[in-house]
């Protein structure tokens, strides 16, 4: 996951748990360190494995903490996974958008 504008963390391939906890942790880090603004992330799941467990905690962490992020632009969703991102997407009323690559996604986060 990248927060744009600040540094970047990549998980390749990530496990459901990694998923789970590197969504929790930019939740956790957004809370704390940009109290009165909202950011706008950068999210990479090429290779992940969406589990139902997965889209249950992404779903509950997304919506309780939807005022924190202005804008999510994901990467790497194909198949049944967009099907799964989509519910969570819905589930949490974000302002989400997927694209085929990531300076696709850089350049939409850029725009006001």
């Amino acid at each position: 996951m990248d927060a744009v504008g600040g540094r970047t963390i990549e998980v390749r391939n990530p496990s459901t748990d990694e998923l789970i906890a590197e969504a929790d942790r930019v939740h956790r880090e957004a809370r704390s360190h940009l109290a009165g603004t909202r950011a706008k992330v950068l999210v990479d799941v090429t290779g992940a494995m969406l589990s139902a467990e997965t889209v249950r905690a992404l779903k509950e962490s997304t919506r309780s903490n939807r005022a924190l992020i202005e804008k999510t632009a994901i990467v790497g969703i194909t198949g049944v996974k967009r099907i799964l991102a989509d519910a969570i997407v819905r589930f949490s009323g974000t302002n989400t958008k997927y694209f085929d690559t990531k300076e696709e996604a850089l350049e939409w986060l850029a725009r006001p």
